[in-house]
């Protein structure tokens, strides 16, 4: 298992909100020892590849496959989960910043009702969403083929899936947005992030390879060291968090000032100009709840920054 540190924000340095920002990862190439994988079922398999498709892996010897050496079986389903819990988890703040998968896979499956999924969890496996939509974040899994699937009340019903030919190595990243996941489907005290890799196989035996999967990264951007520079000036937000408005107080006198405000993800979601005097106010509108970087400017100068939780 590895750490892989220093990956930048580049929205948050630029605010220079965080002197170091950094991405907590959990890796594998499964030459290691891959703990954070549990419950490996029927096909799945950790080891060296000997297939006619799926004949290496990416990188050094093992990876994770639906079987080593055979064909998959028809009429079966095969799952694997990865679990992310970090000690900080249950700290609600840090689900305002962008939670990520990162692999390499290839597939050779028959690209009628035999495809793979991923999903995720929050709450220990007891809901799911579909982690290939592009609900709640973006997508990056080249998948071929578009089928509706199982019933209407599966989370991959009528949706994109891994399923026929990739002809070679993919690199795919799944990139979620938490916070409007975990307001829409209600907040609890989440300790793990379960990511859940499903290959389901139909009636037809085609006597394809499967599925393959290797470096396997799950990453959470997070920040150490917030506010270390000083700022050029100091504001008083008051209430913080708040749910309709808000009054930011500067402790010097402000001229044709700008307050621009940036999601969690780097994007500007509002802009105050002309601020003049000391204090300015801050109407919620339609933004939604969440955690917000501020950035206040004066003749093209930062002058101050600081971050503001909406609140329901």
């Amino acid at each position: 298992m590895k750490k892989h540190l220093l990956i930048f924000l580049p929205f948050l340095l630029s605010l220079n909100l965080y002197a170091q920002t950094y991405t907590d990862s959990i890796c594998t190439d499964f030459d290691d020892s891959a703990l954070f994988l549990t419950n490996l079922s029927n096909s799945w398999q950790i080891g060296p590849p000997s297939k006619v498709v799926l004949n290496n892996s990416y990188s050094l010897v093992k990876s994770i496959i639906t079987d080593t050496i055979n064909t998959y079986p028809s009429n079966e389903t095969s799952v694997f989960y990865a679990v992310y819990a970090p000690d900080y988890i249950a700290n609600y703040l840090y689900w305002y910043f962008p939670f990520q998968i990162e692999f390499y896979h290839r597939f050779d499956s028959d690209s009628l009702t035999d495809f793979g999924s991923i999903e995720l969890s929050k709450d220990g496996g007891s809901t799911w969403i579909n982690g290939l939509s592009t609900e709640y974040g973006d997508v990056n899994v080249p998948m071929y083929n578009s089928h509706i699937f199982l019933g209407a009340g599966d989370t991959i019903y009528d949706s994109l899936a891994v399923t026929g030919s990739s002809n070679g190595w993919v690199h795919s990243t799944i990139t979620k947005d938490l916070n409007p996941w975990i307001s829409e489907t209600g907040w609890i005290d989440p300790d793990s992030i379960i990511v859940k890799f499903t290959f389901t196989s139909d009636a037809i035996d085609n006597f394809k390879d499967g599925w393959q999967i290797d470096n396997i990264c799950i990453k959470y951007l997070i920040a150490s060291s917030i506010e270390e520079n000083e700022s050029k000036n100091t504001l008083n937000i008051y209430p913080n968090p708040f749910s309709i408005k808000t009054t930011l107080q500067s402790d010097k006198h402000l001229k044709n000032a700008t307050l621009t405000l940036y999601n969690s993800l780097g994007q500007q979601v509002r802009q105050v100009n002309n601020i003049s005097g000391q204090t300015a106010t801050l109407q919620r509108d339609n933004l939604p709840s969440g955690l917000y970087y501020l950035q206040l400017t004066e003749d093209n100068q930062t002058i101050a920054t600081d971050k503001i939780v909406i609140s329901e």
